[in-house]
């Protein structure tokens, strides 16, 4: 279970990643004059946030493990073609570049899967240090205390426990 900083830094990322790939896209197909993009690129931007806070979770992207890459491009695509399917159904495609949104979808993947690398080996760093330490008590029997205290001390499941009292 990841902590709220945890997912709000990896929400944070995640809306970095959206902005600076829908801007990235904008200026390497269409150009960047006088430090403009229209209006319907940046509601797009907006709208695209708003559905990955939508989406990603129910792909349950916020976790991090082997699967958690290609789940993260399935929830990026599946926002992409409601975006196209949205696009469409209220007659606004013709204002918005094939190519553009092509572009985004490939920047949005990488700087998606780059971005939450980037955290989550923040994370590993601060961890390392003992910045995010889960501080718990035991409440039990000695010997049962003891033994679970042993345990979790072992453990590589729990490097981040740090065990800071008894009560039995």
């Amino acid at each position: 279970m990841l902590s709220h900083k945890t997912t709000f830094l990896i929400k944070i990322a995640d809306i970095l990643s959206i902005i600076s790939s829908g801007v990235l896209a904008y200026i390497v197909y269409l150009g960047f004059e006088e430090w403009y993009i229209p209006e319907n690129y940046i509601a797009a931007i907006i709208v695209s946030i708003l559905l990955s806070s939508i989406v990603f979770p129910w792909f349950d992207t916020h976790k991090w493990n082997e699967s958690t890459t290609y789940k993260l491009i399935a929830a990026w695509i599946t926002v992409i073609v409601i975006m196209i399917l949205l696009a469409f159904i209220l007659k606004m495609s013709a204002i918005f570049s094939r190519g553009w949104i092509i572009i985004w979808a490939l920047l949005g993947s990488i700087t998606l899967i780059f971005m939450r690398k980037i955290v989550y080996y923040g994370l590993g760093i601060f961890s390392k240090y003992g910045f995010s330490k889960t501080k718990i008590v035991i409440v039990g029997t000695q010997y049962l205390a003891k033994q679970l205290a042993q345990n979790i001390q072992a453990s590589k499941t729990y490097p981040n426990v740090e065990i800071i009292a008894f009560f039995w």
